[in-house]
């Protein structure tokens, strides 16, 4: 694929512009979204951070799936290889834009708090969506990171801009702040990630323009039947619409996808199977909503047997699907770690289902060898992206300014950070893209010199405001009565310290994300660069959202623990770590933050977000 197309570069723009289009509106927008679901305004924080600790799982969770099914393809031959990462990149798109729809739909159809479980429940998805996109997208398109940089900046001028906009006009004509801030901010998500799916599957996938013109057609006409539903609030109309939708989806999956017609038949003949007896569920369950109430609306034990079919119509495929995964993911293996060539386990998703080995052929075969090679050449972003999520996420929102910053001074360093990450995204996105610091083993330029190592390098620079302003704002919380403490709160020193360290947070994390595929290419040679530059991108996503949330857990138990026994000053309590020495000291917050991450962490897999909404 050439690394010359715009279509390519918009798409990973698109891709970070959608990075967390969807965390922003339960960010920025929860107390007039809860104050829709008749939920107290004492009840955002909460919802926030359950949210916020969800959807990070779910987008690591996502990070490890997408890696499990690129090593599903790799033993798969280079053609169906190639369809197979493509199709996971498009599913995922397609995703994301489906629950972006069922978001608003679920928002504008709520009345009190009946649908606040299933708008919790769809943030968190939107999380696993985005997660499993940025995979395919490292690996399809790894070598346009900068755009993605440059996409991620925009997010928050964007966000912000939006609403100060909404709230204006809306303000103006008197209309219902809680439900059109949200609803309109959700249908511009909706429409991006729509946008991002139609330009990414453009980007991947060469097509001719009439082909992917037609095809885009199709998609419109797909989408216009949820859309009437929703506006109509007609049950009949949705449903109707479910199964109209579908069948153009796999219409034009073969009309995009006609290049292997053995595949797309039997795609073709699984949908076809699969949505007549959905179709004939739906009109039962359409028939039987309109006899029961006015509303047309099914109840639960409709969809539960309108589920119960779907399941049992696909099963067949399922359980065969299910069966040659685990041979399928262990071939990949192999495949990757340079034992055999290929397995043709799938016989390239068209032939007979055999089981057979060829050859080793390094010259086709990445191999654990050269992957080494290229997570050593890659070792410097990827402790940057490391470092800057996991630490920036952790103290600045919870720590500064919030808790060491006077509370008047709040919503202006929130703003500067907003500016902050726009410039810092845009001064990565100049460097990587004009300065060769993607090129780290880059030895010598066209001119002969070697300044692209040497000018990374400096980079590391940033590591001290970002380090330092990090454990001076933490020694500042711990010791609030301290002058140093207290003069960092009440002047704008605070201020200015939170910035500058959130300046470097942000300019070190995105290094880690634009300069990781430059540098595991160049690590590696012209052999096989691309894609074991990919896989090496892959895992930069993984580990920095591993870290990410394993800090995150730890620092927000430990600033539970640190509140609690601070609380318990007041009424003649000794400080549990009074009497201990600086080991001790910090072991017993250790082992206290360890335990309670772990506890909190059990407790989103049982927590009853309804019952904790409302009480």
């Amino acid at each position: 694929m050439s690394t010359s197309q715009p279509i390519e570069q918009v798409a990973m723009f698109l891709i970070g512009f959608n990075f967390t289009q969807m965390m922003n509106v339960y960010l920025v927008g929860s107390e007039f979204a809860l104050k829709r679901f008749e939920i107290s305004a004492s009840k955002v924080s909460f919802f926030v951070a359950s949210c916020h600790s969800a959807r990070s799982l779910a987008t690591l969770l996502a990070s490890v799936v997408g890696n499990i099914l690129l090593l599903f393809g790799e033993a798969l031959s280079d053609q169906a290889k190639d369809l197979w990462d493509k199709a996971g990149g498009i599913i995922s798109a397609f995703l994301l834009v489906l629950v972006a729809f069922l978001q608003l739909n679920c928002f504008c159809s709520s009345h009190g708090h009946q649908y606040v479980v299933r708008y919790y429940w769809l943030h968190v998805y939107s999380g696993f969506c985005i997660g499993l996109l940025l995979i395919y997208a490292f690996k399809l398109l790894g070598q346009h990171e900068p755009y993605f940089i440059l996409g991620l900046a925009l997010i928050g001028c964007f966000v912000s801009g939006l609403h100060y906009t909404l709230r204006k006009i809306l303000n103006f004509y008197q209309l219902d702040l809680n439900f059109w801030l949200i609803a309109i901010h959700l249908f511009v998500v909706f429409l991006v990630a729509f946008l991002n799916f139609i330009v990414f599957t453009a980007a991947v996938a060469a097509v001719s323009s009439a082909a992917f013109a037609a095809w885009v057609l199709l998609l419109i006409l797909a989408v216009l039947p949820f859309l009437a539903g929703s506006i109509l609030r007609s049950g009949f109309v949705l449903r109707a619409g479910l199964l109209f939708s579908a069948g153009l989806m796999t219409v034009a999956g073969l009309l995009f996808f006609a290049g292997n017609m053995s595949v797309t038949g039997l795609l073709f003949i699984a949908g076809l199977v699969t949505f007549i007896f959905v179709g004939y569920a739906t009109l039962l369950s359409v028939r039987s909503g309109e006899s029961a109430s006015a509303s047309s609306q099914p109840t639960e034990d409709t969809f539960a047997a309108l589920s119960v079919v779907m399941f049992l119509t696909i099963l067949p495929f399922l359980t065969v699907l299910v069966m040659l995964a685990g041979l399928q993911i262990l071939a990949g293996l192999l495949v990757l770690t340079g034992q055999v060539k290929s397995t043709g386990l799938l016989s390239s998703f068209a032939g007979t289902m055999t089981f057979t080995v060829r050859v080793k052929d390094s010259s086709s075969s990445p191999g654990l060898n050269k992957l080494k090679l290229g997570a050593q050449a890659a070792w410097a972003p990827i402790v940057m992206a490391v470092l800057g999520l996991a630490f920036m996420y952790v103290i600045y929102p919870v720590i500064a300014p919030i808790l060491t910053v006077e509370s008047s001074r709040h919503h202006t360093i929130l703003l500067l950070g907003l500016i902050i990450e726009f410039s810092s995204g845009v001064i990565v996105f100049l460097l990587t893209l004009y300065s060769d610091i993607r090129y780290l083993w880059k030895e010598a330029t066209a001119s002969g010199n070697t300044y692209p190592r040497q000018y990374f390098n400096f980079l590391w620079l940033f590591l001290i405001p970002f380090l330092g302003f990090g454990m001076t704002l933490l020694w500042a919380l711990h010791h609030p009565n301290a002058n140093f403490a207290k003069t960092l709160k009440y002047s704008v020193w605070g201020g200015v310290m939170s910035c500058l360290y959130y300046f470097s947070a942000k300019f070190i994390s995105n290094i880690g994300y634009g300069c990781v595929h430059g540098h595991a290419k160049e690590g590696v040679g012209s052999t096989n660069g691309e894609t074991i530059a990919g896989y090496v991108s892959t895992l930069n996503v993984f580990l920095a959202n591993l870290f990410l949330v394993l800090f995150t857990f730890l620092g927000n138990a430990h600033l539970s623990n640190f509140f609690m026994y601070t609380g318990k000053l007041a009424e003649g309590h000794v400080f549990p770590t009074a009497s201990m020495n600086g080991f001790r000291s910090r072991w017993f917050w250790f082992s206290c933050a360890s335990s309670g991450a772990w506890k909190n962490f059990i407790s989103l897999f049982s927590l009853d977000i309804k019952e904790m909404l409302l009480n």
